[in-house]
């Protein structure tokens, strides 16, 4: 991947991703060959606007915690109506840092699988 399509991914995708991890994301685009790349910008990111966007809607259904991949608490707040409401404020508040830091997570994971498959195919 050249480093304009690097800078044009970062750039198009900055809204997705905490602030303070895109230097990391740069770095570790880096050092992926251009099929490893394409997979990894072309991953399904959550958009956090529209996840906040459902935590206000529904919220109090969890379906913004399943969203992004914490079932256990949407079902928890499923079953407690969002614990009494309350919960679902809160997470208007959080969810879009939550979801951000789940698009790294993903991010982190499929890069790390990558490196992990090149040195074991290295030994």
């Amino acid at each position: 991947m050249t480093q304009n399509e690097i800078i044009l991914f970062v750039v198009n995708n900055q809204s997705k991703f905490p602030n303070h991890r895109l230097s990391v994301i740069k770095t570790r685009l880096e050092e992926m060959t251009p099929q490893e790349s394409i997979i990894a910008t072309s991953m399904n990111y959550k958009d956090p606007s529209m996840v906040i966007c459902l935590s206000v809607m529904v919220g109090c259904l969890g379906i913004d915690r399943m969203m992004i991949d914490d079932v256990f608490l949407g079902i928890i707040k499923l079953v407690t109506f969002g614990g009494c409401f309350i919960w679902t404020i809160i997470d208007w508040f959080i969810i879009g840092n939550l979801t951000k830091e789940y698009n790294y997570d993903l991010f982190i994971q499929y890069a790390n699988n990558i490196a992990h498959k090149t040195t074991t195919t290295e030994l």
